[in-house]
């Protein structure tokens, strides 16, 4: 299971070196744009626009991943739910920490519970 986090997260370090790297790209370009003439516009706006789409093809597959990781099987939980009046306190607190990821207390939002899945 290790082995498939460092992986995970291998991968997940490649995706956003090579977005940080098509942004510092787009930025040398709009850079250059001061300069430039018609020609030399409109192929820079061509690139940026090319290095934009795939800064976000990168910003989907990260998304992806991190769906992937939270992705959890709901079924075995739906059974313990439909009789919850009928669990003991000892089994709502089991089923809660297998459901509920944390739980933060501010002044400025209240309780907010985040959810594993």
């Amino acid at each position: 299971m290790q082995m498939m986090s460092d992986a995970k997260d291998g991968l997940i370090d490649i995706i956003i070196v090579k977005k940080y790297d098509r942004f510092a790209d787009t930025k040398k370009l709009i850079d250059r744009l001061i300069d430039a003439d018609d020609v030399l516009f409109g192929y820079i706006q061509e690139k940026i626009s090319e290095l934009h789409a795939k800064k976000n093809e990168y910003e989907k597959q990260l998304l992806l991943i991190e769906r992937k990781v939270k992705k959890i099987d709901t079924k075995p939980l739906l059974e313990p739910l439909n009789r919850w009046d009928e669990l003991t306190m000892e089994e709502k607190n089991a089923l809660a920490k297998v459901m509920i990821d944390r739980i933060d207390v501010t002044d400025e939002e209240g309780i907010k519970i985040h959810f594993i899945f």
